[in-house]
């Protein structure tokens, strides 16, 4: 069996030749491919996600604050592994109006800039300097094995 395709680290459409031969002789061989995506087990704390983290509420933050947004990415046996490409910052979406209290603490860290996140060898950072409150947002990500998270968060 050959096995091509995918990236250096191991994400991908991944391309496979089988060959099989029995007693007799006769051969047979397939093609096919299969795609391998990166664990992804949601965004870290600060944020609470609610996607993945079952039995929280929504992070609610200070509006015009700037909150870190945190996440990993691992290979199915749980080692962190950095991304081929920079994952791609989402430009938050403006959602419905809210009025919960903040519940989130605030955080000193200076803003991004651009569209990427950045990588530190354990995880990805990218600090969102937020808005005006009193509405969620949906903010996410997109990974360079083709998939996109979001969390919603409350601006207050």
């Amino acid at each position: 069996m050959t096995v091509t395709g995918g990236t250096p680290n191991g994400v991908g459409t991944f391309f496979y030749t089988a060959t099989a031969t029995d007693r007799a002789g006769n051969k047979g061989t397939t093609t096919g491919s299969y795609k391998v995506i990166y664990r992804f087990d949601g965004f870290l704390q600060p944020i609470n996600d609610t996607a993945h983290q079952v039995g929280t509420s929504t992070s609610v933050f200070k509006g015009g604050s700037t909150i870190p947004v945190k996440f990993q990415l691992m290979q199915a046996n749980g080692t962190v592994v950095a991304a081929n490409t920079a994952p791609v910052w989402l430009t938050p979406a403006k959602g419905a109006s809210m009025s919960l209290p903040v519940d989130e603490s605030l955080y000193s860290a200076t803003a991004d800039s651009g569209s990427t996140y950045r990588f530190d060898l354990t995880q990805y950072i990218y600090n969102w300097k937020t808005v005006t409150g009193g509405y969620y947002y949906r903010i996410g990500v997109t990974l360079d094995d083709g998939q996109t998270y979001y969390v919603n968060i409350g601006l207050r």
